[in-house]
């Protein structure tokens, strides 16, 4: 079985980030059919180092160095600190270190935030698993609560949201207001 170099790549940085068992670092990935013995042979065969990374800073530390464009980070801010009609005079070799820092604090800002949403959304999946064969109201409604807030997040809070049903058809006001109340009954039902 081929498995996604992507999810491959997802799999080693959660295994390497923590000091999660195999069978742990799985079930961050519900949606994959990988089995534990093959991340397994992966650990054995490309020895991979479980929580490589001591600890968070020193992990992001290694991790920002290493893979984001920071010098592209620092440009950008360089940029506007060129634009910016503040007044505020800064010798250059200041502005270079400081653009520097900023672009820096920006991407963990940006790697912060992903993150958060990379785990909004496995909640979300764990939580449909358990609704979607719930036998009782309770869990069901932790789900719909999971999706409200989640969309609300997203999208801010939006006072009037209408279930969509796919098998509906969208009246416009005035075919409603042609339709008689017979009609408009049994839209209803």
């Amino acid at each position: 079985m081929a498995v996604d170099q992507t999810l491959k790549l997802e799999i080693r940085a959660v295994y390497e980030s923590n000091s999660l068992s195999v069978k742990k670092v799985l079930e961050r990935f519900p949606q994959s059919d990988v089995s534990p013995k093959t991340v397994e042979s992966w650990v054995k065969k490309e020895k991979w180092i479980k929580n490589r990374f001591v600890n968070e800073k020193e992990a992001i530390d290694k991790l920002v160095e290493q893979t984001l464009p920071l010098a592209d980070a620092k440009e950008v801010v360089k940029a506007k600190l060129v634009d910016d009609k503040d007044g505020n005079i800064m010798p250059p070799e200041e502005k270079d270190q400081y653009a520097g820092l900023v672009g820096r604090e920006l991407a963990y800002k940006v790697l912060h935030q992903n993150q958060l949403q990379v785990m909004m959304a496995e909640n979300l999946v764990r939580s449909e698993r358990y609704a979607v064969n719930a036998r009782n109201i309770g869990t069901v409604a932790t789900h719909h609560n999971l999706l409200t807030t989640t969309f609300k997040t997203l999208y801010g809070e939006i006072k009037h949201i209408t279930p969509y049903n796919p098998d509906a058809e969208i009246y416009t006001d005035e075919e409603l207001d042609d339709k008689t109340i017979e009609e408009l009954d049994k839209l209803l039902e």
